[in-house]
């Protein structure tokens, strides 16, 4: 079962090969995707079949269930953002950016050695850094550069605590599994390597003060990349945190390292949601979203093992979510021109299958039930309670509120418009061409989507209903969010135990 390991990689490589020696459109929509499903089957295979054990290939890659878990989320969003938002018409270089970006997070979840986790993570930089200015406007070049020197910034000083570390095993190791077992390595060494990695790396997950970088290069990024990076790529980022924290946990850096990761969690959910208060940006308040529901999972971590299923369970349910509403919104902007929340409203644009499944997206990204995201939550704030932290919990509660009635009021804007004004009389099935007469003779101008409603709605009543692809995707993906992380139970209980059996012999 070990060659397992290798298949995403190799997958990823044949298509990056085939679309180049094929040069077929149809070929350079269609690898990622296959990539993506390869990687998801990949994942879902290991996750049902790892129970308290683990696998490794060549002594570079190693699954535990904590890691195929991670696998099989890479691979879920994968095929729900490429699947669902990827059109034809593009070109080889853009599939083969999606083909490595795809591959790299692959490889940082499955690698052993924290040295390779590093390079894997870097190499996602070097790929979205071309994806996120894939449209070629100014303001997407911007976003690029600031990405690449903040989260280059960042990874250096990830690189410096990998160094460091390697320093503490007095130059032996630095494979997490041996870092868990060996009992001699030099704890002053150790935490300050610990702690810069960590803060390395919170950079990539977007953890406050390292976070300016992510609304700009979410809001201007392709909608599938938005969706990938949002979705599972600092969830990857957060998951080097994840081994981090365990081997905190049998050291003495045990302190220093939950303390960091409660200051900049707390921090992210409440500069996020202070930044959400004004946002009229779809993509930007989706962007400042994932900020602070990644703040959230950063203090489930530094709780420790006993809250970290929740967080796996977190990862999942928050990936399929928001990558279904990065393509969502960008099917709008796409249609619209404008990313503007008023301005969607009033275009009268959100119908059909896309308006109710941006709702029911919305719903599960404010964490209600009965979407695993409300379960999760729970879990953590009930650790966090059990563990001594109530005033941190009770802290970030007061700020997600605020996060949370800025997500509510745009879902009431997107859903219904910004007032009386907004809603178009022909959906109350009264002739267009009065209103606008009444209009006119009071010496009234009458509003562009006025005018323009009657036409577009003839023209969609004019054409048959009709099932689309990328709508049962995202529909899919949502539903899974709902019930997925719940339903496999065995899984949940290998992660507890992995994570005990890694954490049992803490000193």
């Amino acid at each position: 079962m070990n060659y397992l390991l290798i298949i995403p990689l190799i997958t990823a490589a044949l298509a990056i090969a085939a679309t180049f020696s094929a040069r077929s459109s149809a070929l350079n929509q269609y690898a990622p995707i296959f990539t993506g499903a390869i990687t998801f089957i990949t994942g879902l295979y290991l996750v049902a079949t790892l129970h308290r054990t683990n696998i490794s290939f060549g002594g570079v890659l190693r699954v535990d269930p904590l890691s195929a878990w991670m696998l099989m989320t890479v691979g879920a969003v994968g095929l729900v953002a490429l699947g669902s938002g990827l059109r034809g018409g593009i070109d080889r270089g853009y599939s083969s950016l999606l083909n490595c970006f795809l591959a790299a997070m692959s490889l940082a979840v499955e690698a052993d050695n924290i040295g390779v986790m590093w390079f894997a993570i870097e190499a996602t930089t070097v790929a979205t850094a071309y994806l996120v200015s894939m449209s070629g406007t100014k303001k997407s070049a911007e976003a690029a550069w600031k990405y690449v020197v903040i989260a280059s910034s960042g990874i250096a000083i990830a690189l410096l605590g990998v160094v460091i570390i390697f320093g503490a095993s007095k130059g032996t190791t630095i494979s997490w599994i041996s870092l868990m077992r060996d009992h001699g390595l030099n704890q002053g060494l150790l935490r300050l390597g610990l702690s810069l990695s960590v803060l390395g790396f919170a950079t990539k997950v977007g953890l406050f003060p390292m976070h300016s970088w992510l609304p700009d290069a979410h809001s201007q990024s392709p909608a599938p990349v938005s969706a990938l990076m949002s979705g599972v790529l600092l969830s990857v980022a957060l998951y080097l945190i994840v081994r981090m924290r365990l081997i905190s946990e049998i050291s003495l850096a045990n302190t220093e390292i939950k303390g960091l990761l409660i200051a900049i969690g707390v921090g992210s959910i409440g500069v996020a949601s202070l930044l959400m208060v004004r946002q009229s940006d779809i993509k930007r308040l989706l962007a400042y979203s994932s900020m602070e529901h990644m703040g959230v999972m950063a203090i489930g971590v530094a709780i420790g093992k006993d809250a970290l299923p929740a967080v796996m369970t977190y990862i999942l349910a928050h990936g399929l979510i928001k990558a279904s509403l990065f393509v969502l919104a960008g099917r709008l902007v796409s249609k619209t021109g404008t990313s503007d929340i008023s301005e969607l409203a009033k275009s009268h644009n959100i119908t059909g299958a896309t308006k109710y499944l941006m709702i029911l997206g919305l719903i599960g990204l404010l964490g209600l039930p009965p979407f695993a995201i409300f379960l999760a939550e729970v879990s953590i704030s009930i650790n966090g309670f059990t563990h001594g932290m109530a005033i941190f919990i009770v802290l970030s509660f007061i700020f997600a509120l605020v996060a949370f009635s800025s997500v509510v009021r745009s879902t009431v804007q997107l859903a219904f418009g910004n007032g009386p004004d907004d809603y178009p009389s022909i959906a109350l099935g009264i002739d267009q061409s009065l209103i606008n007469d009444s209009i006119t003779k009071s010496g009234s101008e009458v509003p562009s989507y006025v005018k323009t409603s009657t036409s577009k709605v003839e023209s969609k009543q004019s054409r048959p209903s009709r099932i689309r692809i990328a709508d049962l995707t995202v529909a899919t993906a949502l539903i899974a969010a709902l019930v997925f992380p719940l339903l496999d139970a065995s899984s949940q209980r290998a992660i507890e135990a992995t994570l005990s059996a890694l954490t049992g012999g803490a000193r």
